[in-house]
């Protein structure tokens, strides 16, 4: 298998639709995120990732029942 350059892995994953971007968050949200991850697959959703359960999170996330944090 031939590696990809950097800028040939960001063209490849824009011409999918992805790109990677950097958030911070607290070493406990962190490690709920890992928490339900691994629930998730102890589930038997072996693909499950943080990415793919942060992107449910925000689909289920209904603004109007929003009160801050």
């Amino acid at each position: 298998m031939t590696r990809r350059t950097p800028a040939e892995e960001r063209a490849y994953l824009a011409e999918r639709g992805v790109r990677v971007v950097c958030i911070s968050t607290y070493t406990t949200d962190l490690a709920a995120l890992d928490a339900k991850v691994a629930e998730l697959r102890e589930a038997g959703h072996r693909r499950a990732t943080r990415s793919s359960l942060i992107r449910a999170a925000v689909a289920a996330f209904n603004v109007n029942r929003y009160r801050g944090e």
